[in-house]
């Protein structure tokens, strides 16, 4: 494990898929971050490239051929680089193979920097282009948000507040893949979702077209934890069904999973990035802790 720290936080990583493992506060140790215990979910704020979501029949294409990709993509499990390393900061790389040509027709490079600033820290991600032709791909984020105190009994597991023109959700179906139908946004007297554990009985709720600029996640007390910020034309929200669950999934996305039935190619994805040749992507996100 890795950590950086300053006055404010202290935030641990791993090499494997240079995910956030806690994100702490540094007088006290309390923890923002979900701890991973896996009778709920096992992660903790996993980096998604070069898909985020699944495609459909977990296929992409391109030029009439066609490869075999998983959900969230192939960088998840693999063992990352660490770049560069400070005492608030730290650079992790992870660098395409010979192998992956077999899942994803293109040479690349993926750099993800942790910063802490303050009482917050940010993830920038930076895709290189190590080849000769436009690489197309996806990038994003998957943090779980803690949401203590919580009580299981309590049938609510915190709320959401939306920043930005939230007017519609839509809601996976067949394959994990995103539904036309568009749903309103449940909200109280407050403006905040409430958690339930029915809030993501058809899965994770897609908010798709820069409509959502930041995602604030409150504890069951109404206490405001944590903000999620990013420049990301796609959000989605998660927690598994049919429980409540002490954290909610904040997920700035580059990128979308394929609609039902989708059949084209890799530059008609939802939402896709690009790189030309030589060329270097920016994008991330930033969790302010508060």
């Amino acid at each position: 494990m890795i950590s950086i720290s300053n006055d404010f936080l202290t935030a641990t990583f791993s090499q494997k898929g240079a995910e956030l493992q806690s994100l702490r506060r540094t007088a006290d140790g309390h923890e923002y971050l979900w701890h991973g215990d896996a009778a709920f979910w096992g992660g903790h704020s996993p980096i998604l490239f070069p898909a985020t979501g699944r495609p459909w029949n977990e296929t992409v294409r391109l030029a009439g051929e066609a490869w075999h990709m998983p959900k969230h993509g192939l960088v998840r499990a693999r063992q990352w680089q660490v770049e560069a390393a400070g005492a608030d900061e730290v650079t992790f790389v992870c660098t395409s193979t010979v192998a992956d040509f077999a899942l994803f027709p293109f040479s690349w490079q993926l750099r993800v920097t942790y910063r802490l600033v303050d009482r917050t820290l940010q993830a920038h991600m930076a895709v290189t282009n190590t080849g000769g032709t436009t690489l197309w791909f996806q990038v994003g984020g998957h943090p779980a948000i803690a949401t203590d105190p919580w009580n299981e009994a309590d049938g609510c597991g915190g709320y959401i507040g939306l920043e930005g023109q939230a007017a519609y959700f839509r809601l996976v179906g067949e394959q994990g893949c995103w539904l036309p139908e568009e749903h309103a946004v449940p909200t109280d007297a407050d403006g905040l979702m409430p958690i339930t554990p029915h809030t993501f009985d058809a899965d994770a709720l897609i908010f798709p077209e820069g409509q959502v600029q930041a995602v604030t996640v409150y504890n069951r007390a109404r206490r405001a934890v944590a903000r999620v910020a990013s420049s990301a034309p796609v959000w989605l929200l998660w927690a598994p069904a049919g429980k409540c669950c002490p954290f909610v999934c904040a997920e700035p996305w580059y990128g979308l999973c394929d609609a039902v039935g989708f059949e084209g190619e890799l530059p008609q994805r939802p939402y896709i990035q690009h790189a030309e040749a030589g060329e270097t992507w920016h994008g991330g996100y930033e969790i302010a802790c508060l």
